[in-house]
């Protein structure tokens, strides 16, 4: 499967390499044919015994090693968060914080992009591949199609707002985060909507808007709306939208997303 490589470059192959495990790929496949019944036939027979060791796990191993998360590890995350001061401080605690798993599969941090003093904020669900690979949120072309919306209504989506998520580490093979990494890692969103201050607050898609507003309804039925949220010491009203990442899977949703958009507007220039 990979006999031909000889004349890629040191960054192509760690491409490829990355792309077989993306796809799956856990297995080295050679030229010649496995006989797989065989092989099982010999499986069958008593394995020879072996010495344990009693050395400690390597270091490397234990860091991969799935977090199973337990009320010590909700605690952690809320004290963390709590002790940061700023955003900074913020973004180190969750830097260092290991009690979630999917940090020992991504490859970065996705915190923060914008401006953290801007008086909007956009907060969404989890961090996408894009994401991952640039460290920042609503990267690729999700990014491109976010730019385009705000620009749509005269805001600069680099100098007038301060953009976060939820998981702000990427779940393998690109799905949704299941509820107990939302859960772990709710007090660090909840805090740094609370230290961002905003003074308008945007949430973006359906893992955000359920996991901070309203877990038993969908999308749906929340776009569109204003909802007065208190997070901490913030106190203020939080507007409703669809993702841009669903408005490239929906094209269609972009009428209702473009209304959305102009009443945001309105609220920015009251009268």
């Amino acid at each position: 499967m990979m006999s031909n490589v000889e004349h890629l470059s040191a960054t192509e192959l760690d491409a490829l390499l990355r792309f077989y495990a993306d796809a799956g790929a856990d297995e080295v496949m050679g030229v010649e044919p496995v006989d797989r019944f065989a092989a099982k036939e010999t499986a069958s027979k008593p394995a020879p015994q072996r010495t344990i060791s009693s050395s400690p796990p390597s270091p490397v191993l234990a860091q991969k090693a799935a977090v199973v998360p337990d009320q010590s590890v909700a605690d952690a995350a809320t004290h963390l968060a709590a002790q940061a001061n700023d955003l900074e401080r913020l973004r180190d605690a969750l830097s260092g914080f290991d009690g979630c798993n999917l940090k020992a599969t991504a490859r970065n941090l996705a915190f923060e992009g914008g401006r953290r003093d801007a008086d909007i904020m956009i907060v969404g669900g989890a961090a996408t591949r894009d994401d991952d690979a640039n460290g920042v949120p609503f990267s690729g072309p999700d990014g491109v199609l976010l730019k385009n919306m705000f620009a749509a209504i005269d805001l600069d989506i680099v100098d007038q707002t301060y953009q976060a998520l939820c998981v702000p580490w990427a779940p393998p093979g690109g799905g949704p985060p299941t509820p107990i990494h939302l859960n772990i890692l709710k007090p660090f969103i909840i805090r740094q909507i609370e230290l961002a201050a905003p003074k308008h607050l945007i949430i973006m898609g359906n893992v955000a808007a359920k996991h901070l507003i309203d877990p038993k309804r969908m999308i749906l039925k929340l776009r569109g709306e204003n909802f007065d949220l208190s997070f901490g010491d913030w106190n203020g009203i939080a507007l409703v939208m669809h993702e841009p990442s669903y408005l490239r899977e929906q094209p269609s949703a972009k009428r209702v997303t473009w209304h959305d958009l102009l009443a945001f507007k309105k609220q920015l220039t009251p009268g």
